[in-house]
């Protein structure tokens, strides 16, 4: 399953990125999964999925914000939450993972990567 959230995406050329918010479920198990994206505590996404064995749903945020992205396992009631900002719409690669294990448990991580971005950009990642 995937869903575009905000203006279809712009091409990496015109200095407008994107940042995709991906839940998957490696494990054997079906899990009903509620997937929540805010914006000044107004929700701007919020979509219940039935997760089943080795999917994923995977979110495309094309506007740079502030957002809260959220998680919920309804069978565990576990819940993860980050947030991301504009620096995390960058040129090359930035997306908020979140896996649910064997126990329904959930595993969440934001990578963004600034390699290689132009002359605008600095070219080194001083917050590694």
């Amino acid at each position: 399953m995937s869903h575009t959230l905000g203006d279809e995406p712009v091409p990496a050329d015109t200095g407008q990125f994107t940042h995709t918010f991906m839940l998957r479920n490696p494990s054997d198990e079906t899990w009903t999964a509620r997937m929540l994206v805010e914006a000044d505590s107004t929700a701007q996404f919020d979509g219940l999925y039935a997760v089943e064995p080795e999917s994923t749903v995977l979110l495309t945020l094309t506007e740079s914000s502030t957002y809260t992205l959220s998680v919920d396992v309804l069978e565990t009631e576990m819940t993860a939450s980050e947030q991301i900002t504009p620096e995390n719409f960058d040129c090359n690669q930035s997306s908020t993972r979140v896996e649910i294990d064997s126990e329904g448990e959930l595993i969440m991580n934001t990578l963004s990567t600034l390699m290689a971005c132009g002359t605008e950009t600095n070219s080194t990642d001083e917050s590694s």
